[in-house]
């Protein structure tokens, strides 16, 4: 019996420190570029392994000043793994351009609560803004391509 409590205990040890790491595997809330490419393998990859166009580069330089992103995702998400990064590559052409990284749990919150008064109820949705007002929303993945469909909100 004693073995056997012994056990149980160490079971339910190990099973609140399992909980416990998941919990803090998952960022969320506002985050830097670096931490993300630094800490999440398969976003660094997709960010070195993401190339644009001639066609594609001009365009993301073209982009006005006065427009910023907020970018909400998982980092356990795949359509995020896949896009955030290519969107990231891009705005590196374009140091004009704000963006905000806001990491989501997968219920699609964050601490401050940003997800929810933005609405957002997929990952990742890029939020579009020119001059703090909001021009459109890529949601999941983009109907041609992350840069085209931004230039189409932007009327380019």
């Amino acid at each position: 019996m004693k073995k056997l409590l012994v056990l149980f205990i160490s079971l339910m040890f190990l099973n609140a420190c399992a909980a416990s790491k998941s919990k803090t595997d998952i960022p969320e809330g506002k985050m830097q570029q670096s931490e993300l490419l630094e800490n999440f393998k398969t976003f660094s990859k997709g960010y070195e392994n993401f190339t644009l166009s001639a066609g594609q580069k001009s365009m993301v330089k073209s982009w006005p000043a006065s427009m910023s992103i907020d970018i909400y995702f998982g980092t356990w998400c795949h359509d995020s793994q896949r896009e955030v990064p290519k969107l990231l590559k891009a705005l590196q052409l374009n140091a004009n351009v704000n963006k905000t990284l806001i990491a989501l749990d997968s219920h699609k919150s964050d601490p401050l609560g940003l997800a929810k008064s933005a609405e957002v109820q997929y990952t990742p949705t890029f939020i579009i803004y020119i001059n703090n007002r909001e021009v459109g929303r890529i949601i999941e993945r983009p109907q041609k391509d992350l840069i085209n469909d931004i230039n189409a909100m932007l009327a380019l």
